[in-house]
């Protein structure tokens, strides 16, 4: 069990944002073929590419920033 749902967990429980965020690129992606089936395949709209390029730019953001410390308590 803990192979199959290794993806969804924080050390040894399971993430409840991982699995929200994992449903939620679900939707998205159904939304997204749904479209291109219903349209033929035309291209996507503009709203559909924000809103594809906002997510991969905050992951991204947030990884590179990720190590990045600014000010901080002064250890005594």
């Amino acid at each position: 069990m803990k192979t199959y749902f290794g993806v969804f967990t924080d050390g040894e429980q399971f993430s409840w944002r991982k699995i929200m965020t994992g449903g939620c690129l679900v939707v998205f992606m159904v939304a997204q073929m749904g479209y291109l089936v219903a349209h033929k395949f035309d291209e996507l709209p503009t709203a559909y590419w924000a809103v594809d390029a906002s997510v991969f730019a905050f992951y991204f953001m947030k990884r590179a920033l990720e190590g990045i410390k600014v000010g901080g308590a002064e250890k005594i």
